[in-house]
């Protein structure tokens, strides 16, 4: 999954800016229908399409309820890790070092 390390400013005056590695909406999609697809589970399957929604809506509503407007990487993927299991999908290593990195 491809993720985004940014620098954004603190709600706060007397704290300086946090450093937050964040994931675009497309990526976390992106990724959960390649391990849809590598599982040998249809995209299209009523179960995928139904979690692969509720994966998009989740992941909207931390983006807009964020400070900076970014999904974290941490609750990028719990939210995959659930919609996966949803679909009878182990997750595998959710937690491991994100493969592609893009700072700026």
């Amino acid at each position: 999954m491809r993720t985004h390390i940014a620098t954004i400013p603190s709600y706060y005056r007397s704290r300086p800016a946090d450093i937050v590695e964040h994931v675009a909406i497309e990526d976390l999609l992106r990724e959960f229908d390649a391990r849809v697809t590598a599982a040998g589970m249809e995209p299209d399957d009523e179960v995928a399409v139904m979690s692969r929604r509720g994966l998009a809506n989740l992941a909207h509503c931390l983006l807009v309820s964020t400070w900076g407007s970014v999904l974290r990487l941490d609750a990028a993927t719990t939210a995959l890790a659930k919609a996966l299991d949803a679909c009878g999908i182990d997750a595998g290593d959710m937690l491991g070092v994100p493969q592609d990195r893009v700072l700026h």
